[in-house]
């Protein structure tokens, strides 16, 4: 008996090194191994739903969060894996459902925040994304990425002395091909630019994304925000 714990616990080690190395198809391929072995093993759950996530095949996702749920209602990592596939099919609403009942379920669920403040920017609901990354920094203040596109946020909403207090010293900066600085992908202005773009919103998308490059890093609004763009984040999903 213990030998076969052993074995399940091995083999679930790889299967997770697999999906933080990229190699998808053999963590797929380890995760069913062990699902045949234990079907209410919430933790291989995750990381197939996971899996499919990273490989859009986000029915398949859905699924294996919804097997985790009923396995554990308790479990909110689940709901926060759920809440990715809705907002990645742009069902804004049953996304913010599942982030809002996951860091109901655990309180001090930071990712659970970021996601929430994610979708709560695509949904164009700036203030509660402001309380969402508030929130994350209760429970750690020294998370960079989050005070990052706190600081973002504040400034793109005009309160530039909140701002000021939020924003870490060194902004979040990334190289682009084109040679420039970049930020963070998860900016909520780049999100909300882009959101609005997308509708239509040119002008106000391009000025609320422009407004994280002070010049003279473009030469343009315009070119920042598409190469920003290019840069843009994926909701943080569990097992990481």
């Amino acid at each position: 008996m213990a030998s076969t714990a052993a074995a399940f616990q091995s083999l679930a080690e790889l299967a997770h090194r697999e999906y933080q190395a990229g190699d998808y198809e053999n963590a797929e391929r380890h995760c069913m191994q062990l699902w045949r072995q234990d079907p209410s093993n919430t933790g291989v759950l995750l990381l197939l739903s996971s899996i499919h996530f990273q490989c859009r095949r986000l029915d398949k996702s859905a699924n294996f969060s919804t097997l985790a749920i009923k396995q554990n209602p308790l479990l909110a990592e689940a709901y926060s894996n759920l809440g990715n596939v809705y907002k990645e099919r742009g069902q804004l609403s049953d996304a913010l459902e599942n982030y809002r009942h996951a860091v109901r379920l655990k309180p001090d669920f930071i990712d659970g925040y970021i996601n929430l403040a994610a979708a709560l920017v695509a949904a164009g609901d700036m203030e509660q994304a402001v309380q969402a990354y508030v929130s994350a920094l209760q429970y750690n203040p020294d998370l960079y990425c989050v005070r990052s596109d706190l600081g973002n946020l504040l400034k793109a909403l005009g309160r530039l002395d909140e701002a000021k207090v939020r924003h870490p010293r060194r902004r979040l900066l990334r190289p682009a091909r084109s040679g420039v600085l970049l930020p963070s992908p998860s900016s909520p202005p780049l999100h909300f630019g882009s959101s609005m773009v997308k509708r239509g919103i040119v002008a106000d998308g391009v000025r609320t994304a422009g407004c994280l490059f002070p010049p003279p890093s473009l030469q343009h609004p315009v070119v920042a925000f598409c190469c920003a763009l290019e840069f843009y984040g994926t909701p943080r999903h569990y097992p990481k």
